[in-house]
């Protein structure tokens, strides 16, 4: 396994009365994330690779201790306003755009679990430090501030798993235990293994001219977006009052403004496998995400988009045109959305919430000719983006689309 940014997300609380005291929410969140992880005792696991086999294994015990919980739940006091505001601060519920929230994600990032490397997971007096899961609330000395920062591997867990357990530690739904044994043969192909290294190396050669040959220096940019409810509501008329009636969803529309906005020359939709597959079910914990890859002209319009996705993964082969990839760059789209719930704490309101994804250098330069793109709920129903991306023209494009606030 490459390297992969852990699942992370940010939630700032506002109290619901100045007396409210952030001690107690402390010790409430502590109890639930004990419960929690007594009913998912894999979370306080860790990966170790089998050098023989090459097989990555979760390594755990089915008993979970109060030391197993100290390793996911962290307590940290943090004082300096500057950094609170970084995080997300009294107004940012009001910010609709960003050009840069790095300083947040930079912030933030150090509450988070490590990605690793599989010579971290071969190093036996290695890979047990390297935890699944972190779960950290953030308070001040006053105890009149509250923020989680919550982390999960992405090598072991999607979004849909990773939601369920905060659902679940933030008491929306209730405590079950979710299956992290893996499902084998099962399922419609996947990208070839040589799709993805053509995919990896185009990427890397292409950073690699431009940083020795042109002497550019590789750029990382970190937008924030809201989505602007009546463009997408005004999109969705256009198609649904068409002579067709075709239906689609702020995903399609999303994603196919996105690709024409950034003019890319491949985009993708991450697709949760679930109750897609035979017996793929909610209650599985894992990584359960299909890639479809689209050209150009499958993501011109929403409409194509949505065909695409109609059509199903069984029917579906990658179009995929390494050329138009490697002058236009590609787009990586995930959609949490669906996933997210408003986050319940006794005496608290949520008042913002997003995920974030933490680049090393070493990502940087292989998705150095890509956009990332998160769609998330940062509160209530309100639909965003985090877009990170590599061209410093980016946020100009976004700024000026009707597809955003502005």
């Amino acid at each position: 396994m490459g390297e992969v940014p852990p699942i992370a997300i940010v939630s700032i609380f506002h109290p619901n009365a100045e007396t409210t005291d952030s001690s107690q929410a402390v010790a409430q969140l502590r109890s639930q994330v004990s419960s929690v992880a007594r009913a998912n005792p894999w979370i306080c696991g860790y990966i170790q690779r089998c050098q023989e086999t090459s097989k990555h294994n979760i390594c755990y015990s089915e008993n979970v201790t109060d030391s197993d919980v100290d390793k996911i739940f962290h307590h940290a006091i943090v004082d300096d306003d500057m950094k609170w505001a970084s995080m997300g601060g009294e107004n940012f519920k009001n910010v609709k755009y960003h050009d840069d929230i790095q300083l947040l994600v930079d912030v933030t990032s150090k509450f988070i679990v490590k990605s690793g490397h599989n010579k971290d997971f071969e190093d036996v007096t290695k890979c047990h430090l390297l935890p699944l899961m972190r779960y950290t609330v953030i308070t001040n000395t006053h105890n009149t501030k509250l923020a989680i920062v919550c982390s999960l591997s992405h090598y072991v867990a999607d979004a849909h798993t990773f939601y369920r357990l905060l659902h679940m530690i933030h008491s929306v739904e209730g405590i079950v235990s979710l299956n992290p044994k893996r499902l084998t043969n099962s399922g419609p192909p996947t990208i070839s293994k040589l799709f993805r290294i053509s995919l990896v190396l185009v990427s890397t050669l292409y950073a690699l001219i431009l940083k020795y040959t042109w002497g550019l220096k590789l750029y990382k940019q970190t937008m924030y977006a809201v989505v602007n409810k009546k463009y997408v509501k005004s999109k969705k008329e256009q198609y649904g009052s068409s002579d067709e009636g075709v239906w689609v969803s702020s995903n399609d529309i999303i994603c196919s403004d996105l690709a024409n906005i950034l003019d890319v020359g491949v985009a993708n939709v991450v697709v949760n496998m679930r109750n897609r597959i035979p017996r793929c079910e909610p209650t599985l914990a894992g990584n359960y995400l299909n890639f479809m890859f689209m050209s150009r002209n499958s993501f011109e319009t929403p409409e194509k988009v949505r065909q695409l996705l109609l059509r199903g993964l069984a029917n579906w082969k990658p179009s995929f045109d390494m050329i138009s990839a490697y002058y236009k760059g590609f787009l990586f789209t995930t959609n949490w959305s669906s996933f997210s719930k408003e986050l319940s704490l006794e005496g608290y309101s949520e008042a913002f919430h997003y995920p974030f994804v933490k680049f090393s250098n070493a990502l940087v330069n292989r998705f150095y000719m890509g956009y990332l793109v998160i769609i998330f709920r940062s509160y209530k129903d309100n639909l965003s983006v985090i877009v990170t991306s590599s061209g410093e023209a980016t946020p100009k494009k976004l700024k000026e689309a009707s597809l955003f606030y502005n």
